[in-house]
């Protein structure tokens, strides 16, 4: 315990402070980022497949006999 309090009275570095806290935006945000474009891209795959009007089926006609 007494060496955790050694250890973080030496390391008193604003540098130091802000790349941890730069490390930690990044480290909430990147994975937030990848599972919000993955969910962008599944609604987007559903809504064209889904809503998009298709072309109606040709049947054959009389002609075709």
């Amino acid at each position: 315990m007494m060496t955790l309090a050694a250890v973080q009275m030496v390391m008193d570095n604003p540098k130091l402070d802000l790349m941890y806290f730069i490390c930690g935006v990044l480290l909430a945000l990147l994975p937030t980022s990848v599972l919000g474009m993955i969910g962008y891209f599944v609604v987007r795959d559903w809504y064209r497949n889904h809503y998009v009007r298709k072309p109606a089926p040709i049947t054959p006609g009389p002609a075709g006999r």
